[in-house]
């Protein structure tokens, strides 16, 4: 979904879109004040919803992420996007996959791990979504699932309307909350060997 639908649904649902039909010229009224106001409204909607129930999973390979050799270690920069990790790190070679646990997080964006592994190693990890900026233009791709997409409109309208319409304000954000709420993500079992951290 794109930047140009979730601004034309957010001033629907604020009833600013159309006046009989017809687009509401940005010169009516305060047209022009909610259309600037929106870019920045989506951003901080998909910001909320990407670090709360709308998390969205990455999986990067640590051998393309810039790092530097430290001994027997390699610290790896963390991806531009990156806000936490998810399952952490996963190990691939000729015996299969599994979770590797032998890394070090090294700073607020650095993570070391065993020099040998570097290049079997990837990172899974939940990632902040892009920005659509100040300006965007209107076929500006939305960054997060099309679940998450649909509640955006609500959050824009609610913050719209904030100050002039109470009622408004309170039942648009009550229907972007109920959004919200369906992102969360069910539990899930892991099968595999838990390491002895006591080497016992």
């Amino acid at each position: 979904m794109t930047y140009g639908w979730a601004r034309d649904f957010a001033l629907e649902l604020i009833n600013q879109y159309s006046i009989a039909g017809a687009n509401v010229p940005e010169s009516y009224n305060n047209q022009a004040d909610y259309v600037k106001r929106i870019p920045k409204l989506v951003d901080d909607a998909q910001f909320l919803l990407a670090t709360n129930e709308g998390r969205m999973r990455e999986l990067v390979s640590l051998s393309g992420l810039e790092k530097e050799k430290r001994g027997e270690w390699e610290i790896c920069v963390m991806p531009e996007d990156f806000w936490h990790m998810a399952g952490g790190l996963v190990l691939m070679d000729e015996t299969g996959i599994s979770r590797f646990c032998g890394h070090r997080l090294v700073g607020g964006n650095r993570l070391a791990v065993p020099r040998a592994l570097a290049g079997k190693l990837q990172l899974e990890y939940y990632r902040l979504p892009r920005p659509v900026g100040t300006d965007p233009m209107d076929d500006a791709e939305l960054d997060n699932t099309v679940a998450a997409q649909m509640a955006v409109p609500y959050y824009v309208a609610a913050h719209l309307v904030m100050y002039d319409n109470e009622f408004a304000y309170a039942a648009l954000l009550n229907e972007f909350e109920q959004k919200r709420a369906l992102l969360r993500e069910t539990p899930r079992a892991e099968w595999g060997l838990v390491e002895d951290v006591y080497e016992g």
